[in-house]
């Protein structure tokens, strides 16, 4: 893939059925999920998650130089 190029997204839709009583294996399912995705896609999408968390942190918490501001004074000995 070129550096100007923006990966395509899959769109993919899916549903399911589930009944009162029925058992889900979640974890199969969810394994068989990204099974269908190429490591490659599968590296473009969590780095597009990590992006997303990155940007709503930042909001949440602006910058921050990591200082604690709890400090009520300084006594010199």
């Amino acid at each position: 893939m070129a550096e100007n190029e923006t990966p395509l997204r899959r769109s993919i839709t899916w549903s399911r059925i589930i009944r009162p009583g029925d058992h889900v294996d979640v974890e199969a399912e969810d394994a068989a999920y990204w099974l269908q995705f190429s490591p490659e896609e599968r590296f473009l999408l969590v780095w597009q998650l990590s992006e997303e968390l990155w940007k709503w942190v930042q909001v949440k918490e602006p910058r921050e130089s990591g200082l604690s501001r709890s400090v009520a004074r300084v006594h010199r000995v």
